[in-house]
């Protein structure tokens, strides 16, 4: 039983020149929801150690923008920034199992700004060499199923990362073959770790910090024209 109704509209503007290309826009989003487990009975009679009846009712909206800018014809500068603000109100009820638990309610409010810069160096026309460094985020939450004698709100922080990534993009042959490489370096902080602690019973915490690294590689190839 899991009914959702969302609404979204995002509105964007461009503008550009022969050096200069510009784009920023506004989104606004939301979204009311409801999950419950219903094994018998109405949608509300939810096993008391599975799923509660959570309702969830977010409203974000966000502000972006995009300026690239070419120093020279083969070398373009890129830096973004986009402002992301929202707010959720949810309840975890256990009331309506059939071994009733506690109802909790709680908000979570959140602001943030991502930023996002890096070159674009074309190198001909068929290589592209690029590196950038952007952030990452990932919203605040709550734990959907903390057990039926969770006396409050059990929330989570936001996740955040900062990417490092440097690469080719390239074709060959008359662009028969493509080479694409690349490297990266991802940085995380209050990295969120979802855990299953119990029968029906899950938790979302946030860690102190991760990082991954690692390289991508990947070769393709026209061999007929179909």
């Amino acid at each position: 039983f899991n009914p959702s109704d969302t609404f979204n509209q995002e509105l964007r503007a461009v503008y550009s020149t022969d050096r200069l290309h510009v784009t920023a826009g506004a989104n606004y989003f939301t979204e009311d929801a409801t999950y419950a487990l219903a094994p018998f009975g109405p949608p509300r009679a939810t096993y008391a150690l599975t799923a509660p009846a959570n309702t969830s009712d977010l409203a974000a909206y966000a502000i972006f923008g995009q300026i690239e800018y070419d120093v020279t014809p083969t070398v373009t500068l890129v830096g973004g920034l986009r402002y992301n603000s929202e707010q959720r109100d949810f309840v975890v009820d256990y009331t309506g199992a059939p071994i009733p638990g506690r109802r909790t309610t709680g908000r979570i409010d959140d602001d943030v700004v991502i930023p996002s810069g890096g070159v674009n160096w074309q190198l001909s026309p068929d290589v592209l060499v690029y590196g950038k460094v952007s952030r990452g985020y990932q919203a605040p939450g709550f734990n959907a199923q903390p057990g039926a004698a969770a006396t409050v709100p059990n929330t989570f922080d936001a996740e955040e990362m900062t990417a490092y990534e440097m690469g080719i993009k390239s074709q060959f042959v008359d662009r028969r073959v493509t080479l694409n490489a690349a490297g990266f370096w991802y940085d995380y902080s209050d990295l969120q770790v979802r855990n299953t602690i119990g029968l029906g019973l899950t938790s979302i915490s946030n860690a102190g910090a991760a990082t991954v690294e690692g390289v991508e590689l990947t070769l393709s190839g026209l061999v007929t024209d179909s």
